[in-house]
């Protein structure tokens, strides 16, 4: 009832007997997010991609997306005349190039991933919007002694227009709000969900006292940065071979107003364990237990242990 998602999708991954991929979707999503507004967006993609022969396991691939938005029923807190969520068609291309050295996708023992995608949506061709975005990915993973296995997972992206117009009128949902196991635009555990990034001023009275409840009000609401970057360090272990694994981590992340405020030093920080259990058809089953050391700084909460849940296959 909170989240609806359909895809249909076909890939040929040999094309015409070449390394060469071709691959086409069409993608909706229903969504009430996070008991603020609902969402709606309806896309179709197209994606052509080539295996290189060197440097090895590299891959390069051109994407063109189209995609139609639309918010509606706001909860109190948020100005529905902001143009972050005004209606919008955006029209896309996306570059990606990555290097994926990882011996399994799942868990990886050894090797390596990194990629970098930029894109660019110009309302030239059927869209009214324009920015440039970038997303950097660098992952690495290390055996350890026995089977333990030691994993550094890196996120950086930025987006921006070309003019303060198109900056005002970048789409919330094309923004970055980290946090939680949001693994979209990057988990930090230990925080609710998509909670880290700037913030609206807090809501007060006439006589300048804040109003209403401390998470929403005080620390005003999520309205998403134009950059951000997350960390996650984890030390992988396996409770049985390839279905239970056990992860002890460390999360750092946080994301800002806009791109000149990208700050690395500024991260909120987080500690915890937690297991996955992989199931044929279902996906992945996942418990989390982390503690946030700067809750305050975003909610307002007393830093404690926060409880997070993952389950079944993730596409977007």
């Amino acid at each position: 009832t909170r989240r609806e998602q359909f895809l249909f999708g076909f890939t040929e991954p040999w094309l015409l007997d070449t390394p060469t991929s071709l691959s086409f979707r069409v993608y909706t999503l229903n969504q009430q997010y996070l008991n603020s507004f609902d969402f709606k967006r309806n896309s179709v993609s197209l994606r052509v991609g080539r295996r290189l022969k060197k440097p090895s396991y590299t891959t390069i691939s051109l994407g063109y997306e189209l995609r139609d938005e639309r918010y509606a029923d706001f909860a109190s807190g948020y100005d529905q005349t902001d143009p972050s969520f005004s209606p919008r068609t955006t029209s896309s291309f996306e570059l990606t190039a990555r290097r994926d050295t990882r011996d399994l996708p799942d868990f990886p023992t050894s090797g390596s991933v990194l990629s970098y995608s930029p894109e660019l949506a110009s309302s030239f061709i059927a869209g009214d919007t324009d920015f440039h975005r970038h997303e950097v990915v660098a992952n690495y993973y290390r055996p350890s002694w026995w089977k333990f296995v030691l994993a550094l997972e890196t996120k950086f992206a930025l987006i921006d227009g070309f003019s303060k117009f198109d900056d005002e009128n970048i789409s919330f949902w094309d923004k970055f709000t980290p946090g939680g196991v949001d693994w979209g635009d990057g988990q930090v555990r230990g925080y609710p969900d998509a909670s880290l990034g700037p913030r609206f001023s807090a809501v007060t009275d006439s006589n300048g006292v804040p109003t209403g409840n401390l998470t929403e009000d005080v620390f005003g609401t999520n309205i998403g940065g134009r950059s951000m970057m997350t960390i996650n360090l984890e030390y992988r272990f396996p409770i049985t071979e390839r279905q239970v694994i056990g992860l002890a981590f460390f999360d750092a992340g946080n994301a800002w107003a806009g791109v000149g405020d990208f700050d690395p030093t500024d991260l909120r920080k987080s500690i915890g364990v937690g297991f996955r259990v992989l199931t044929p058809m279902l996906g992945m089953i996942g418990f989390d237990f982390a503690y946030g050391f700067d809750r305050r700084q975003v909610d307002g909460q007393r830093p404690g242990i926060t409880t997070h849940f993952q389950f079944g296959p993730r596409f977007f």
